[in-house]
C-alpha cells in the first residue's frame, strides 16, 4: 500500500489522457485515505500448446498444429497486461517489474516457443518501463513476440514496454494506440490547508537549497526545471518508437502525443495490421515455424551467431566468441565486426585518400618545376660558351657573339669578353 502511496505522490507517469481521468478519483481516494485497496486474485497466464513436426518445407504453415495433447515440443505464453502500469505489485495488479520478471523467466524457459501479450492499457508510471522494454526485447532476439492490442487500447507507456515487439496488432479497427508522450501531475493544497487554518512552513538545510525545489518552483508558476525534467524522458520514449518501430514508421504525427484508431495507427506505422487473438495466434505459429527452422539450419550449429539476433548493443567480445565460431565451423573468408569499427575504417580510407591525392598534386608540382629546368638548360646549353673549350690555339680563336647586348651575356660570357680584351691588349 505504501508503495502506491509513494508512487501516485512523486511519480512522473506516461499516460494518455483517458487514463488520467478514469483513474484521477481513485487516486485521489488512496491518496485522502478514504480508500483501502483490497486484495484480488491476478490474472494468470495461459498458454496455447504448439507442435511442430521434424521437417520443415518452405512454406512452414502446413507443418504446425495446435494440440491439446500432452505431447508437444513448444508452447505459446499468453500474458495480461491490463490497466494502469505502475513499478511495483501490489495486492491487486502486477507491476512493470513483475512483468518483466515473467518475461525473462519465459525466455529461458525452453518450452516456451513463443508469447503474446494481450495488452488494454493507457500507461503507467514511468519508473520500471524501460527495464520492462528491455525484457521485451530480449526475448524477440531468442523467440518471436507478439502484442495484440486486446479489444480497448495501448497508449502512452504500453507503447513505450511493448512497441518493440517482433510485431505489434491491434484487434479490430475501434482498438487505439498511441498518447507518445510524458506528463506530471502536481497537486497544490496550499489553499485548502491556508483554509482549513493550517501553514505550510518549508526548512531546507543550508546545503539542501535544491532539494524539491523543481517542484516548488512550478506550483510557484516556474515551470522551466520540471519540464526539462519531460522533456529528457519524453525524448528517450520518441527515441525508443523511433528505434523499435524503425523503417515500418512512415510519418512522424506519433510524436505529439495524439491517439490513433487501429487503421491511422497501421497507415503511419505504429501496428503491422489488424487481426484478432486467433489470427494473431496462427501468425505466431508461422514465426515459431521459421524460427525452429532457422535454428536447425544455423543457430543449432552457430549459437553464438544466432545468439546476437536482436541484440540492442553488442560487445567486442559477443563478436570475438562469434567469428571464433564461424572459423571452427569451417567457413573462410568473413568476418564480423562492430559497426563502430567500420566507421573507424572508413574514416582511415578517406584520411588515406585525401594523402594519396596531395601525393599525386605534390608528384605533379615536382614534374612541373623538371621541366622548367629542362628547358632553361635547354636555353643555357644554346648559348657559346656553354661547351667546354679545349686549351691552346683555339683559346686565341674565343669571341663573344657580334652585336650581343651587355645585358643579355651570361657570367661566363662576360668573363670570356674581359679575357678577350686583355689578351687583344696584350
Amino acid at each position: 500500500m505504501s508503495l502506491l502511496v509513494s508512487a501516485l505522490a512523486k511519480g512522473y507517469f506516461a499516460i494518455s489522457e483517458e487514463g488520467v481521468h478514469a483513474s484521477f478519483p481513485y487516486a485521489q481516494a488512496v491518496l485522502s485515505g478514504k480508500l483501502e485497496p483490497k486484495a484480488a486474485e491476478l490474472p494468470k497466464d495461459t498458454f496455447e500448446r504448439v507442435v511442430l513436426d521434424d521437417e520443415f518445407d518452405d512454406g512452414c504453415e502446413g507443418d504446425i498444429t495446435i494440440s491439446q495433447d500432452d505431447e508437444y515440443t513448444g508452447r505459446i505464453a499468453v500474458m495480461r497486461v491490463t490497466g494502469v502500469m505502475m513499478h511495483y505489485g501490489g495486492m491487486c495488479s502486477y507491476g512493470t517489474e513483475d512483468y518483466a520478471a515473467r518475461i525473462n523467466e519465459y525466455a529461458a524457459d525452453e518450452s516456451i516457443a513463443g508469447l503474446i501479450i494481450l495488452a488494454d492499457t493507457p500507461g503507467g508510471q514511468v519508473d520500471g518501463i524501460e527495464t520492462l522494454r528491455l525484457a521485451v526485447q530480449s526475448f524477440r532476439a531468442q523467440k518471436p513476440l507478439l502484442t495484440l492490442v486486446n479489444d480497448g487500447s495501448m497508449a502512452s507507456g504500453g507503447v513505450w514496454a511493448f512497441i518493440g515487439s517482433t510485431e505489434v496488432y491491434a484487434a479490430n479497427m475501434l482498438c487505439m494506440l498511441g498518447s507518445v508522450g510524458v506528463m506530471a501531475t502536481l497537486l497544490d493544497i496550499r489553499k485548502a490547508l491556508e483554509m482549513n487554518g493550517i501553514e505550510q512552513i518549508i526548512i531546507r538545510a543550508p546545503q539542501s537549497v535544491d532539494k524539491n525545489k523543481d517542484v516548488e518552483d512550478a506550483l510557484n508558476g516556474k515551470k522551466a526545471a520540471l519540464l526539462a525534467e519531460l522533456k529528457f524522458i519524453c525524448d528517450r520514449f520518441l527515441n525508443v518508437v523511433t528505434d523499435d518501430r524503425a523503417d515500418k514508421l512512415t510519418s512522424d504525427e506519433w510524436k505529439t502525443g495524439k491517439m490513433f484508431f487501429a487503421e491511422d495507427a497501421q497507415r503511419i506505422g505504429l501496428i503491422d495490421g489488424i487481426k484478432n487473438y486467433t489470427e494473431v495466434v496462427a501468425r505466431m505459429q508461422q514465426l515459431i515455424a521459421q524460427n525452429q527452422d532457422q535454428n536447425k539450419m544455423f543457430g543449432n550449429k552457430l549459437p553464438k551467431v544466432a545468439a546476437l539476433k536482436g541484440v540492442e548493443t553488442i560487445t567486442a567480445e559477443n563478436l570475438e566468441a562469434a567469428n571464433e565460431e564461424i572459423e571452427a565451423f569451417g567457413i573462410k573468408g568473413v568476418t564480423l565486426c562492430l559497426d563502430s569499427e567500420i566507421e573507424q575504417l572508413t574514416a582511415v580510407e578517406g584520411q588515406l585518400t585525401t594523402a594519396n591525392n596531395t601525393i599525386a598534386a605534390h608528384v605533379k608540382t615536382i614534374g612541373e618545376k623538371d621541366a622548367k629546368i629542362a628547358a632553361l638548360q635547354a636555353k643555357v646549353d644554346a648559348k657559346p660558351g656553354s661547351e667546354p673549350v679545349s686549351p691552346g690555339a683555339e683559346r686565341d680563336n674565343i669571341q663573344p657573339t657580334a652585336g650581343t647586348q651587355e645585358a643579355e651575356l651570361t657570367s661566363v660570357e662576360k668573363e670570356l669578353r674581359q679575357m678577350y680584351a686583355m689578351h687583344s691588349t696584350n
